[in-house]
């Protein structure tokens, strides 16, 4: 539901711009406490608008970790039949089993003189 995060985004950015307008009004040197409190009420009103818009990613979040989930789950499968196919390759080539054969051992490497 992208256009209610939206808005409660708009919201929430409006109660910060106007929270540290009416700061700014109240810390000034020679502060108009009329404004500020005037500012204030306003803050006050913008926090009461936003608290009823009831603004929650709560189900967005639940979307998202469900196809999240659902995609891990595929690419699961994916790679599987991915690791799988190793083999079938293996007997296209002639061969029953994937062979190691071909590629050398490492050779063990020597302890340090003491």
């Amino acid at each position: 539901n992208s256009s209610k995060l939206t808005s409660c985004d708009t919201s929430f950015t409006a109660v910060i711009t106007k929270n540290s307008e009416c700061y700014t009004l109240t810390t000034a040197t020679s502060p108009d406490l009329s404004a500020a409190c005037t500012c204030w009420k306003a803050a006050a009103a913008l926090v009461t608008e936003t608290k009823a818009l009831k603004c929650t990613a709560a189900s967005s979040l639940q979307t998202i970790t469900t196809l999240k989930k659902a995609c891990l789950s595929k690419f699961s499968d994916c790679k599987k039949a991915e690791d799988a196919s190793v083999g079938l390759i293996q007997i296209c080539n002639g061969r029953t089993t994937p062979s190691t054969s071909s590629v050398p051992s490492p050779s063990p490497v020597p302890a340090p003189a003491p």
